[in-house]
This record gives structure tokens, C-alpha cells and sequence, in this order.
């Protein structure tokens, strides 16, 4: 088989493209010229819960759809990083061990972070989908939820800023 990178630029991917030699080939190799997909600088997602089983299937979700996962086990571990200039949304999880995701948004708009927020919980209640509703959330998941469910409101909201 043949196979190369056409080339490598700064926020460009380029797919490798493998074919199996022919007769025709020669001895040459060949490799398709495949479109480039252009990433955005900002393809990292904040991801809040307490749960570490959670925080690492989601990291590998949202991976397997190209997006970096920050992680994060608290609020007072977001509250302390700081700098969210790497991010394009936060997914929060609404019970942080006795703190509540919905509070951290409303003190991360006291900070002036409006990053669009997804909600996801174990404890869904009418209360909960209200003060998510209210707190200007992209998307409230009840666990457990479907990929597609996730990884639809990301995906629109990453092409919102390409």
C-alpha cells in the first residue's frame, strides 16, 4: 500500500488518503488530495462533574467527535483556572458534591464568562429545569442520555463560531 500527508498547515487537518498499489502504478506512489477540514482555535470544551467515571466517558465522546475536553471534578477547580478563553461552552453537571452547577453559572456570569452552558443531571426535577431554563442553559440532559443528544447542541454551537 501506499500512503503520505499531502502537507501540514496551522489549524488544517489533512485526511491521509491509502490505496492498495496497482499495476498501473509503476513503482510510483500515489495519494489522493482530500479537502482540508479547518479547525477552529477553539475547539476545547469545559467539563464540570464530580463524578470521574463520567468526566472520562464524555472526554472520550466528545474525542471521538474532535473536540478537546478540559476537565474539571468541582466549581471552586473551574472557578480557580481561570482562563476561558480556550473554550467555546461548559457542560455542567448540576449536583457538584453539595455545590450546585446552576449557582456556578450564575457566579461565572458575575465574572463576566457567558459561555453558552449544557446541563446534565442525575436528579431531574421540575425545579432544576427551571432554574436551568432560566440561567440561559443551550441544552438540559437528563442522565442517562443519548450522544447524539450532547453532541448536537456542541456541534452547533462550534460551527456558530467557525
Amino acid at each position: 500500500m501506499t500512503a503520505r500527508i499531502e502537507r501540514c498547515e496551522i489549524n488544517r487537518v489533512y485526511r491521509l488518503a491509502v490505496r492498495p498499489p496497482t499495476a498501473a502504478d509503476d513503482g510510483r506512489k500515489h495519494a489522493r488530495k482530500l479537502k482540508p477540514i479547518v479547525l477552529s482555535n477553539r475547539r476545547s470544551v469545559f467539563l464540570v462533574d464530580d463524578d470521574r467515571s463520567m468526566l472520562r466517558s464524555l472526554r472520550r465522546l466528545l474525542r471521538q467527535h474532535g473536540f478537546d475536553a478540559t476537565l474539571f471534578d468541582s466549581a471552586d477547580a473551574l472557578l480557580g483556572h481561570g482562563d476561558f478563553g480556550d473554550a467555546f461552552c461548559i457542560i455542567l453537571d448540576i449536583n457538584l458534591n453539595g455545590q450546585s452547577g446552576i449557582d456556578l453559572r450564575r457566579q461565572l456570569l458575575d465574572k463576566g464568562v457567558t459561555l453558552p452552558v449544557i446541563y446534565i443531571t442525575g436528579n431531574d426535577s421540575h425545579a432544576n429545569r427551571e432554574a436551568a431554563t432560566e440561567s440561559g442553559c443551550v441544552a438540559y440532559l437528563t442522565k442517562p442520555f443519548s450522544a447524539s443528544s450532547l453532541i448536537e447542541p456542541i456541534e452547533k454551537m462550534a460551527a456558530a463560531i467557525a
